[in-house]
């Protein structure tokens, strides 16, 4: 590991010091503050942990473990980008990426814990949609010739599938798309997360779907029996950023150990001393908003 990224590392640690004392925090933008540091933290050590690799002579992950490694990417760019809209004031987009980012950690959890046949069996059901355009051009190409843009997904579909090692005749076959045939409650109590599933992924669906709750909350303004349109975006709080950062700094770890990068446990814990971080913002700022409940949120009017 290279001396800039131990100095880093360091930073972080003397961050940690410094602004022990969140008790100090007294309006909304004192928690975003510590909450856009924390997010800042979390980035550098998710970039960090990805690219540790097992020995020197490392070249590369072979598809199983792949699925693994591009689960924790895609932890990164969806916590990257909560943190941009975040960074931006922007409530309701930034809550968009909370089931998405629960989704891939809780997934990334499972095929950890499972392994090799959940993984395969993951690669295979993510072939989904394409059994049915499969279906349809193959319907199409019984009656008439395909036109080219037909074609090249015909081509495609097969190419892919080849390189998956996945029989055409068994994914048209296949009627069963859940993961290791169980839904996503199913998975979550596979990992001990299934008391959440209400609040980190069932819940989540409104901002993501945009159903009648995110729409009347976020879109638009009721006043005097009518309804206009919402064109502000609502104001960000901790609430936006801090469980993501739990979660990932958890991811972090769970990372490592997997692949197997980190056996003095150096970075690990400086992951997991971020992510206690992350958890005694997010409860002091609950217990704020429990005794500001019946009076204004924070003294700059912020929503919270």
């Amino acid at each position: 590991m290279s001396e800039e990224i131990i100095k880093k590392l360091e930073e972080i640690g003397q961050w940690l010091k410094e602004n022990e004392s969140i008790e100090s925090c007294k309006t909304n933008n004192d928690f975003m503050r510590l909450a856009v540091d924390v997010s800042n933290h979390v980035r550098f050590l998710m970039v960090i942990a990805s690219g540790m690799i097992p020995q020197e002579t490392f070249k590369g992950y072979d598809k199983e473990s792949a699925v693994i490694v591009g689960h924790f990417v895609r932890l990164y760019k969806l916590y990257d980008s909560a943190s941009l809209h975040v960074s931006k004031n922007h409530g309701e987009i930034a809550a968009i990426f909370t089931r998405l980012f629960f989704e891939t950690s809780t997934r990334m959890a499972y095929l950890i814990k499972k392994g090799s046949a959940s993984i395969q069996n993951f690669i295979f059901i993510s072939y989904q949609s394409d059994k049915e355009i499969l279906n349809d051009i193959l319907e199409k190409q019984s009656k008439r010739q395909l036109i080219p843009i037909e074609e090249r997904i015909l081509k495609g579909i097969r190419r892919r599938l080849q390189e998956d090692g996945i029989e055409e005749k068994r994914l048209l076959s296949n009627k069963q798309w859940k993961l290791d045939g169980k839904d996503f409650r199913e998975i979550m109590k596979d990992v001990d997360l299934g008391h959440q599933y209400a609040y980190g992924f069932g819940s989540q669906s409104s901002p993501v779907h945009g159903n009648w709750r995110d729409i009347r909350a976020h879109h638009l303004t009721f006043k005097d029996a009518v309804y206009t349109p919402e064109w502000e975006y609502d104001s960000v709080d901790p609430r936006n950023i801090t469980p993501l950062s739990v979660i990932a700094t958890d991811a972090i770890g769970s990372f490592l150990s997997w692949n197997k990068t980190d056996s003095d446990g150096f970075v690990s814990k400086y992951a997991k001393d971020v992510g206690a971080y992350a958890i005694r913002l997010d409860q002091f700022h609950e217990k704020t908003l429990n005794s500001r409940a019946s009076s204004d949120p924070y003294p700059e009017g912020t929503s919270v």
